[in-house]
């Protein structure tokens, strides 16, 4: 780009339309170029949101990481996504739970038919060692056939199996983890809890990437800020509302959630969520499907 610092909306378009670029070749988050073709296109109604961001004089990667994280924001932060969120949630629990029950009644079942086997003459063809069936689960792993192999078969000719766990300890093990879903970031929990409607959960989205890009490598300046009106109306584009969200619902919605502890674009920065930009060869943890 030909600017130092951002001066005007046109600088951040065409940034954001090289942001655009590096989606092109790989193809990469295609089925969310949509969303870049609307903030781009739609020129008129986004000129005072650039020219919002051009007087913050933000070095080219401080404009390139926020608006990534912009883009990042309205990918995310869809009623049809939240929907999936909360039923990935809802599933993951449920999976956790049976799989701890399942993993003690599987060790149960192996503990059994070893009673019987040492109580009668029966004779089985079973991969019980543990070693076994690391070498047999391993079979297509180059790392584990390199480096782990052979050492770990040295292990196994050198120690006899009073030295190693058997499946069903393993399974025993499983059985007593009582693993929770946590939140890596604090808008999902909230969208999951419930609070809140499609606009409300895309400012929690979207404050959390402005965050990310608070806190990146390159950070943004002390004093940045978007104003109620330039949230208003990436709330509006972003998620191509046909109704306009106005700038005073976004004053009430910004008060509210700054008291749930998303201060937003215009308060004292917080610890950034654990997720980093693109910018630099640094890639973001958000995996958009």
């Amino acid at each position: 780009m030909n600017y130092y610092r951002t001066g005007s909306a046109t600088d951040v378009l065409n940034t954001l339309k090289a942001y655009g670029d590096t989606l092109q070749d790989p193809p990469t988050r295609k089925q969310h170029w949509v969303l870049l073709e609307r903030l781009i296109s739609r020129e008129t109604e986004m000129k005072s949101v650039w020219d919002n961001i051009a007087r913050q004089k933000l070095s080219w990667q401080q404009c390139f990481t926020l608006l990534e994280q912009i883009f990042f924001a309205g990918a995310y932060g869809t009623e049809k996504r939240h929907e999936c969120l909360r039923a990935d949630y809802r599933m993951l629990t449920d999976l956790n739970g049976k799989i701890t029950a399942e993993a003690a009644k599987l060790a149960e079942m192996l503990t059994l038919r070893e009673e019987i086997l040492e109580r009668n003459s029966f004779s089985m063809d079973l991969t019980m060692h543990i070693v076994d069936m690391i070498d047999e689960a391993s079979v297509t792993n180059g790392h584990y056939r390199s480096f782990l192999r052979e050492p770990l078969g040295d292990l196994r000719s050198r120690y006899d199996s009073k030295y190693w766990p058997s499946l069903q300890q393993l399974l025993q093990v499983a059985a007593r983890e009582m693993p929770e879903a946590e939140f890596m970031y604090q808008s999902e929990q909230a969208i999951v809890d419930g609070r809140g409607g499609t606009v409300p959960d895309y400012l929690r989205e979207l404050f959390d990437c402005i965050e990310v890009a608070r806190h990146d490598h390159w950070g943004l300046p002390a004093g940045f800020t978007l104003t109620d009106a330039s949230l208003a109306t990436l709330a509006t584009v972003s998620l191509d509302l046909k109704d306009v969200v106005t700038a005073d619902r976004v004053k009430t919605l910004r008060h509210r959630l700054n008291k749930e502890g998303f201060p937003g674009a215009w308060a004292t920065p917080r610890r950034a969520s654990p997720q980093l930009s693109a910018v630099g060869g640094k890639k973001s943890n958000r995996d958009i499907r």
